[in-house]
């Protein structure tokens, strides 16, 4: 890949993934603002809303792992770097889409 299709994707990943990060950020406050909801509680006391919480923020410091990366290839002329930041985006997008079901979950139970 030429270098300026690198840095052609590296700016798009910087941007997708800091409006993943605001969707991210936007879930997290409306799951704290149900706290006194019937399901928060229960997850409370399960421990489930501290693993939510967990995968939150393993979630958001990978997003701004992957957004410091882009943005050090943006920067740096280096094959290697860019390989690490498309392997960290694999690697976040999994973690994400695992996370992000996590919030579904809740937000669709919710209603009961």
């Amino acid at each position: 890949m030429s270098l300026t299709d690198q840095r052609d994707v590296g700016k798009v990943i910087i941007s997708l993934f800091g409006t993943f990060l605001g969707f991210l950020f936007t879930l997290l406050a409306i799951i704290a603002s149900l706290s006194s909801h019937q399901l928060i509680k229960n997850m409370t006391v399960t421990g489930h809303y501290t693993n939510l919480m967990l995968s939150s923020k393993i979630l958001s410091s990978l997003l701004f792992t992957v957004i410091a990366t882009y943005l050090a290839t943006l920067f740096f002329i280096a094959p290697q770097l860019f390989a690490w930041a498309t392997s960290l985006t694999v690697l976040t997008m999994a973690f994400g889409c695992r996370t992000i079901y996590k919030f579904f979950l809740v937000l669709n139970n919710l209603h009961s």
